[in-house]
């Protein structure tokens, strides 16, 4: 996954579809070098391109999360399901 920037984000570990739609509107990403930490990203922004997928969200320092994500819109667990599906960027 990339920042707004196209500076790599991390790898997404999962995604998150609403369930009466289909649609994915979250992805589970790896952070740091040695990936032992993930956040969510709301994919309502994001765009396909040549290295991956591309959101409208900062990189997130080690210290901070993704900048501008409402932390009271986080997936609940009766309207969304993984797929399941691993992706490398």
């Amino acid at each position: 996954m990339l920042d707004r920037a196209g500076e790599r984000i991390g790898p997404i570990e999962k995604i998150y579809l609403v369930e009466e739609t289909g649609r994915p509107e979250w992805a589970l990403v790896k952070l740091g070098r040695l990936k032992s930490r993930t956040t969510l990203v709301p994919l309502t922004s994001a765009q396909a391109v040549k290295d991956g997928i591309k959101v409208g969200y900062e990189k997130p320092s080690s210290a901070r999360r993704l900048r501008s994500i409402p932390t009271t819109s986080r997936p609940r667990r009766r309207s969304t399901r993984s797929t399941g599906t691993t992706a490398s960027r």
